[in-house]
């Protein structure tokens, strides 16, 4: 069938008309609809069952980093201003990048090591959520990166601080260290 017939078809599938080619119109219409397939037949098929037409979504696989934090659970903020007339034509915290992660998904395990953590961050870890800046890059890709990166640094250093508390202090030389604590007591 020609496009130019099928609109025909179409145009006057709806509309009654009284000459002697509707019924060829009509046998031509559903001549058409019986090859039509829907788009949607897998969805008008679960309606009619009766169950849900809400397809599973997949979940990004995790990509963890070097510290074991999964990076889809990792938000990122941005600013953009708009654009400037004048140089430079982006304002001094464009390119600045805000990272947000939960402080349940930080993967430590100790409270010696979130107690480190802590003194590291300072006041940008709160009760529910780690917040680190970067501006120091041109480029917020850059910015990101150097955000992951310090995020490993941040929680590798909090780990091997709380094994080398739990060794006993520097490089884990007990005698050495209780050679000293025995200096300051004297």
């Amino acid at each position: 069938m020609t496009q130019c017939a099928r609109r025909v078809v179409l145009a006057n599938r709806h509309q009654t008309v009284s000459s002697s080619s509707s019924a060829v119109i009509d046998a031509t219409a559903d001549a058409a609809d019986k090859d039509y397939v829907s788009p949607y037949k897998d969805l008008f098929d679960l309606m009619e069952q009766g169950k849900p037409i809400m397809r599973e979504i997949e979940a990004d696989p995790p990509n963890y980093t070097k510290s074991g934090v999964d990076q889809n659970l990792i938000r990122y903020k941005t600013t953009h201003y708009g654009h400037l007339v004048l140089p430079p034509h982006v304002m001094k915290w464009e390119h600045r990048v805000t990272m947000i992660l939960d402080v349940k998904d930080i993967p430590l395990e100790k409270p010696e090591e979130f107690a480190i953590m802590k003194e590291i961050v300072g006041q940008r870890m709160t009760q529910h959520r780690l917040q680190i800046s970067s501006n120091e890059f041109g480029s917020r890709i850059e910015n990101k990166r150097h955000l992951v990166s310090m995020l490993d640094r941040i929680i590798l250093g909090a780990r091997r601080l709380a094994a080398e508390m739990e060794d006993g202090g520097a490089g884990g030389n007990k005698k050495q260290i209780e050679a000293k604590t025995d200096k300051l007591d004297e």
